[in-house]
């Protein structure tokens, strides 16, 4: 008489699947996919609303990062806004740019006071 052993599969099953880091790219390409329905031009955005640094706004370029923060340049060099954006959450801290000249800063509200004093680096 003989004995039938059998072995465990060695794929992984559908419901191991979502365990890890399966999980959280699904719910990063959602994010992705439902970032196009933000502003399209950098004219329309403010303080407090949501970009996505994937894909920034026309006109718009991430230039640099200083820890949780980014700058995204959206030509400023002809008169254009610069943004500081919340690495994680893609939220818009504070703008700046020409039309700041001569405005009273109003750093509550995140416009003209820049950079924000969450940007350490020089």
């Amino acid at each position: 008489m003989s004995v039938l052993t059998l072995k465990k599969p060695s794929f992984h099953s559908p419901s191991g699947m979502w365990r890890g880091g399966a999980l959280f790219t699904a719910a990063l390409c959602l994010l992705l996919v439902g970032s196009g329905c933000g502003p399209a031009t950098y004219d329309e955005l403010e303080p407090g609303d949501h970009v996505s640094l994937l894909f920034p706004p026309e006109g718009c370029e991430v230039v640099k990062s200083c820890g949780g923060l980014v700058r995204m340049n959206c030509q400023v060099e002809v008169d254009g806004p610069s943004f500081y954006v919340e690495r994680l959450t893609g939220r818009i801290v504070a703008s700046c740019g020409t039309a700041c000249f001569g405005v009273e800063p109003r750093a509550e509200e995140g416009r003209c006071a820049c950079p924000p004093k969450a940007w350490t680096c020089q």
